[in-house]
């Protein structure tokens, strides 16, 4: 009788955590898809509700299973430790490779187009909001070395700063996780598109057989599959090997680029008329468009993360064969940060360049696929568009690695903290895979936004973190001011974003909002969590069937057009009423549970 009802117990619990997972991917395609917030009356804001309520329920059904019961996966080796290898220049690979990713070969082809002097415009203040935020990461670096806070870069900071429990630390650590799983998710898309819609066609014009065709796709699925299993499970045992790798694939990568880009240019006389056009309202237009090219430079903060696999002192070139010295880890790291974003900024800015000069149909390079590859195929030659398909498969796996280990390794932070459930911890790569494959069904545009808008609201709080975070506390100096600017510089850019996707700004404060409010709920325990979410859905669902007239229906948006569709409330009163089922049902099995003394390991 005792296994049986523990049988019975685990089965409900994993069934809640497999519908929560299900609703709370429904309930966001529902709002991504639908417009509950178009109109601002009473009906509106009772669909409103119901959908935060929704997510809410969702989060409590997916902490079911975690909370009774520990899985035994093994996870990722993600934890800094080891022989450090990391000098200067595999650091300074590492951080390039990360920040020279797959979306420049989409987005920039495409921003050149649309905005012409603006785009070029908002990388270079791109480059030097990046700049900011980097000096602000040595100085942070140095005082928390010197005072042995032991704090590894990013949002370790804020907690350093401001304690574990700190709003402004789980809201930085939290948009980070968030934001890396969306660029993973963007360049698993891509590297979807690439593999079945780009690189047969161009092998196919270029006579190679259906064969071999098929051979070249499996190959570069099978080198993604390789390489994401090489530094997720075995990162520290191949350390060095893995930053050999990562050098030998940015210069492959770098030097395709590069020399696509002069021959692009020099190839059409670097024709730069048309350029200097000045859409109207352009300052505003700058600061908009740089929030949204942001993903192509938060990279480099990555390299404040191997700190632990840095050695403790490696040449600078050009620097130490004049000086004929090395330098400390607190010097060449920030030295590898800036070089990062230096060269970052330089190859975006003279590919965007070249790409504008061969003037091609903003209409044409909107559709392709993938906009790099369509122009050197169109505009030089097959083999420039299959060394272009190489770089990109090197940025994809550059791009989707470390953003996948970074996402699992944030997630795992805010468990290890106390914040989530301490199973979190163990399957946070679990976790994060799935949540990648649930956004990658999102679309590009929408990863696009909410990557730059949960990075600069992170990125703005990790500045300010600055302020504490220095010997001089006691007045306003340099690093404080430094610090002040490059949050609002930020933070402006993250409410910019508004104006490209009301939606994405939209969720990603309810994200934030909804996981602080179950981080809250926690503290109740797990049968306050499941009592507080039966109120919950309870009341929401009683509030949609009183006022369902004035609820009712709502708008669903299908492309470019609005279409009133009824069941969209149909599926929120389904939703509330399965999930708050379901809570009930926990509930009882867990007053039950303790009656018994029943416990799980």
């Amino acid at each position: 009788m005792f296994r049986r009802f523990r049988r019975i117990t685990l089965i409900t619990k994993a069934l809640s955590t497999a519908v929560g997972i299900f609703f709370i991917y429904s309930t966001i395609f529902y709002l991504i898809t639908s417009s509950p917030l178009s109109n601002f009356s009473f009906g509106y804001m009772i669909v409103f509700f119901a959908v935060i309520v929704s997510l809410v329920l969702s989060s409590i059904l997916i902490a079911e299973l975690p909370s009774v019961y520990r899985i035994r996966f093994r996870k990722p080796t993600l934890k800094e430790g080891g022989t450090p290898v990391y000098g200067f220049f595999t650091l300074f690979a590492i951080g390039l490779g990360t920040t020279i990713g797959s979306p420049l070969f989409i987005l920039i082809p495409e921003n050149i187009y649309e905005y012409f002097i603006v785009s070029i415009s908002s990388l270079v203040l791109a480059v030097i909001m990046s700049y900011l935020l980097a000096y602000l990461y040595d100085r942070m670096h140095i005082y928390s070395h010197d005072h042995n806070l032991n704090a590894l870069g990013g949002p370790s900071f804020i907690r350093t700063a401001y304690g574990r429990q700190s709003l402004r630390y789980f809201i930085s650590r939290f948009s980070m996780w968030i934001a890396n799983t969306s660029l993973a998710a963007f360049s698993v898309i891509y590297f979807v598109e690439f593999t079945f819609n780009v690189i047969s066609p161009l092998l196919a014009v270029m006579g190679v057989s259906q064969i071999l065709r098929n051979g070249v796709i499996a190959g570069a699925i099978l080198f993604m599959i390789i390489w994401f299993v090489i530094n997720a499970f075995y990162g520290k045992r191949y350390m060095r090997g893995i930053g050999i790798a990562q050098i030998i694939f940015l210069t492959i990568m770098v030097s395709i680029i590069f020399f696509d880009a002069l021959d692009l240019g020099f190839g059409h006389s670097w024709n730069m008329s048309g350029l200097l056009v000045f859409h109207a309202g352009a300052p505003e237009l700058i600061l908009i468009n740089t929030g949204y090219l942001f993903i192509l430079f938060f990279g480099f903060q990555e390299i404040q993360v191997m700190v632990r696999d840095s050695k403790d002192e490696s040449r600078i070139p050009i620097i130490s064969f004049i000086t004929g010295k090395a330098y400390p880890k607190r010097r060449y790291m920030p030295y590898s940060m800036y070089a990062t974003i230096a060269g970052a900024g330089f190859i975006q800015v003279l590919y965007a360049l070249a790409v504008f000069s061969v003037h091609a149909q903003y209409s044409a390079v909107e559709t392709a696929v993938i906009p790099a590859i369509y122009i050197a195929s169109v505009f030089q030659n097959n083999l420039w568009a299959l060394a272009m398909a190489v770089s990109f498969l090197l940025a994809t796996v550059t791009t989707f690695v470390p953003a996948f280990m970074a996402a699992s390794r944030h997630l795992r932070s805010l468990a290890e903290d106390g914040i989530f459930p301490q199973s979190f911890s163990t399957l946070s790569w679990v976790f994060t895979f799935v949540l990648i494959i649930f956004m990658s069904l999102g679309g590009t545009a929408f990863l696009v936004n909410i990557t730059d808008f949960m990075v600069l609201i992170s990125l703005s709080l990790i500045a300010l973190a600055a302020i504490p975070l220095r010997d001089n506390r006691s007045r306003f100096d340099h690093v404080a001011a430094i610090s002040i600017i490059t949050f609002l510089m930020f933070m402006i850019g993250a409410v910019s974003i508004y104006f490209n996707d009301k939606s994405v700004v939209i969720l990603g404060i309810m994200a934030i909002l909804s996981a602080y409010l179950l981080y809250d709920i926690m503290k109740l325990s797990m049968m306050g969590m499941e009592l507080f979410g039966l109120a919950l859905g309870i009341m929401s669902l009683l509030s949609l069937l009183v006022f369902k007239a004035v609820a009712s229906p709502t708008v669903r948006i299908i492309g470019n057009i609005a279409i009133r569709s009824p069941y969209n409330l149909i599926y929120i009163e389904l939703s509330l009423i399965i999930m708050s089922i379901m809570l009930i049902l926990n509930v009882l099995l867990r007053l039950r549970t303790q009656s018994r003394n029943i416990t799980f390991t």
